[in-house]
């Protein structure tokens, strides 16, 4: 096998080993164009002119693209394309100290031999030039060209790093200032439009209100300075209010809703809410009020019962008092309350009921609210309550006095007088004997009629 074919190897290895170094030094700063345009970008970020509506973004993204385009344009006319097996030769032959033009005379008689050269002294030269070149290192064999390829590459890719690095830096750093600079760089012709305006906000939305009452519309329009409230009542024709916008609110009212009335709000940026429908309710009314006041068994009287318009109560300690009642709505919660006492009345649909036996005396509040917390357009009258307290009965010996002599017959008459604020249903008397030592022997109770 002839020497031939491997010195055109050599010079081909180390071709290909300086165009890949020169391949990742161009497109490491090629590259490096996408994060030093996001670093213009961060920097320009705080300039008023980079808000949409604004042209600069896409005029950045441009000047990025032709100096990436033309940087890598000059590093391939300039870098990559002179690197032919020729010049690869001549230079290491340079740095081998081979004499010039031996190594590219011979790959160029290997390639093409002229007609008349002896290929056996082509052989000889070859063979004798292949000891140099065998054990050298890659680096001896791609010689300043390589150095330059290496150097290049080295630069490139430490650039693009370190550009990476800032611009990551950044993003952590100030995350709100990055995505703000940053974001207009992916849209840059839509940037070239004013930004969205934020949605209108409609408040209460879908809502019931007193029939014959006005109702209250709030809207919310950030970046406008006008809104229109339109709305049209059931059977009507459509009606439309045109707001001031201060402060991005504005107020508008739709007086007296007597029938389902739909609204909705526009903006002349063309923005529109969705339609809400404002529905009239009757006014929630109590009837069948009933107030049953229950004394306690000793006072021996019967219930009292009143209805709807209640007066002042004077009850006794224990009494019971059983309340009931009905709305013309379903209601979602009743109580009776004072400055010191809660109590929950029970609820069905519409009616309410409870008991409560008071301890003090006080003035009870109704407190009834349906589902959506309206109370009735008339509370009830409160409940005056005075608790009257029971006195202890009283019971005292008219006779005999206090000192007496007792007959033979060991029988004493005794007389007294007892008397309660209610009644006395019985009474006992009780008597003991004390021995001349002042022992005291058990009692004896003996009853009495009354």
């Amino acid at each position: 096998m002839t020497p031939a074919p491997d010195l055109r190897a050599i010079v081909e290895s180390t071709r290909r080993r300086i165009r890949a170094a020169v391949v990742v030094a161009i497109v490491a700063a090629v590259a490096a164009a996408i994060p030093a345009a996001l670093l213009v970008a961060w920097l320009l970020g705080a300039w008023t002119g980079w808000r949409a509506p604004s042209i600069a973004p896409l005029v950045l993204e441009l000047v990025a693209a032709l100096a990436a385009g033309g940087l890598a344009y000059h590093a391939v006319r300039r870098w990559l394309r002179p690197l032919d097996a020729p010049r690869v030769a001549a230079d290491t032959e340079s740095r081998l100290g081979l004499p010039p033009g031996e190594l590219r005379s011979l790959l160029e008689l290997q390639h093409a031999t002229p007609p008349g050269t002896s290929e056996a002294l082509i052989q000889r030269a070859g063979a004798r030039l292949m000891p140099q070149l065998l054990g050298r290192s890659a680096r001896e064999l791609e010689g300043a060209l390589g150095e330059r390829a290496r150097r290049r590459r080295t630069l490139a890719l430490a650039s693009l790093g370190a550009l990476v690095l800032l611009v990551g830096v950044l993003g952590f750093a100030s995350p709100d200032r990055s995505a703000a600079s940053w974001s207009p760089m992916l849209h840059p012709v839509a940037h070239l439009s004013p930004p969205p305006l934020p949605p209108i906000t409609v408040e209460p939305g879908n809502a019931e209100v007193a029939r014959g009452s006005d109702f209250e519309v709030r809207v919310r329009a950030p970046g406008r300075t006008a809104a229109a409230v339109a709305w049209r009542a059931q059977g009507d024709v459509p009606r439309q209010r045109t707001l001031e916008v201060i402060g991005d609110n504005a107020v508008a009212v739709i007086p007296r809703v007597e029938t389902p009335t739909t609204y909705w709000v526009t903006t002349p940026d063309g923005a529109r809410s969705e339609r809400f429908t404002v529905t009239p309710v009757d006014p929630m009314l109590v009837a069948d009020l009933v107030v049953e006041v229950r004394p306690p068994a000793y006072v021996g009287r019967g219930v009292e019962r009143y209805q709807t318009d209640i007066p002042p109560l004077e009850v006794e300690e224990g009494t019971t008092i059983v309340v009931s009642g009905r709305t013309t709505r379903p209601l979602a919660a009743a109580m009776l309350e004072s400055a010191d006492a809660s109590h929950a009345l029970d609820v069905d649909g519409g009616t309410f009921t409870g008991r409560i036996v008071p301890t003090r005396s006080g003035v009870f509040a109704w407190t009834l609210r349906d589902a959506t917390g309206n109370a009735p357009a008339l509370d009830p009258a409160p409940l005056e309550i005075t608790l009257i307290a029971d006195a202890a009965p009283q019971a005292i010996v008219t006779f005999p006095g206090t000192d007496t002599v007792i007959a033979p017959d060991l029988r004493q008459l005794v007389a007294g007088e007892a008397r309660d604020d209610y009644g006395l249903s019985s009474a006992t008397l009780v008597s003991w004997r004390v021995s001349a030592q002042g022992e005291r022997e058990p009692a004896v109770e003996q009853s009495i009629d009354l």
